[in-house]
């Protein structure tokens, strides 16, 4: 069976397969609601099949590919709008249910680039990186160029090691971040310890994802359990920690880089 899960009203529906993570469907429902402004309630209503109510339609996120809904084929390039009214850019690599693999440029233009600059470009990221799949706005570059080669096989690491309440404590007196229970908090707290070069202790070993892209971009995801640890001056993979395209629109116009943050950091 199927179930549905409502994230606010009017009713946004998402059909999900049977053995979905329910809380990877929750973060992105609420990533959704984060950015086109509306109340999340937090409350999902499952629904097991049952017929939605008369007049309302569902909006299929799993099913609709990125390539589909963009006109962006895996392997090419796009531009992101900012919301300084300037143009990001990067190159789609992949999907699965949830997520889009996305090679992120330095390239920032007051209009759409060409293919042949995105290829010139630096990448702003050692490696792609997961976006959650919600309905952010791109545009296709022309003329249509693969600026990627596919298959491909990416790896990113998974941090393991909780802190203890005493090391958190500790970070909270040194680093002076009030409200360190919530999200708010917690985020200034990273931002500021990877401003001052300081890791969380607890992180000293780390497993890895494996994230293969398809020559069509399907994407497939493999947790390893081989266990690594860090050594000095070693460069990992990022962390596999999926982001939102907002995160991303925040970092090109200048402002916290949250993905750089989490990888110096460790979390």
């Amino acid at each position: 069976s199927r179930a549905a899960y409502r994230a606010c009203e009017p009713g946004l529906r998402e059909a999900l397969p049977e053995k979905y993570d329910l809380n990877a469907a929750i973060a992105r429902i609420e990533a959704l609601a984060a950015q086109y402004g509306v109340n999340y309630d937090g409350h999902g209503q499952s629904l097991n099949g049952a017929k939605a109510e008369s007049g309302q339609k569902g909006v299929d996120l799993l099913n609709e590919s990125f390539a589909k809904r963009t006109g962006i084929q895996a392997g090419h390039g796009f531009a992101l709008p900012l919301p300084d009214g300037r143009f990001g850019h990067g190159v789609f690599l992949g999907q699965d249910a949830a997520y889009l693999m996305l090679n992120i440029s330095t390239l920032v233009t007051n209009a759409p680039a060409a293919p042949e600059q995105l290829r010139a470009a630096q990448m702003r990221y050692r490696q792609p990186i997961l976006v959650w799949h919600t309905r952010f706005d791109v545009v296709p570059l022309a003329p249509k160029t693969a600026l990627a080669t596919l298959p491909c096989n990416v790896v990113f690491r998974n941090d393991n090691g909780l802190q203890s309440p005493a090391q958190i404590k500790k970070l909270q007196k040194r680093f002076g971040i009030a409200d360190i229970e919530t999200s708010e908090g917690w985020v200034s707290l990273l931002v500021a310890m990877a401003a001052a070069g300081a890791r969380l202790p607890a992180q000293t070993k780390y497993t890895t994802w494996h994230a293969n892209v398809a020559r069509t971009g399907k994407m497939q995801q493999m947790l390893s359990h081989d266990l690594h640890r860090y050594k000095a001056d070693q460069v990992t993979p990022l962390p596999w920690n999926p982001s939102t395209i907002d995160v991303v629109q925040t970092a090109l116009c200048g402002g916290v880089d949250m993905i750089a943050v989490r990888d110096f950091v460790r979390y």
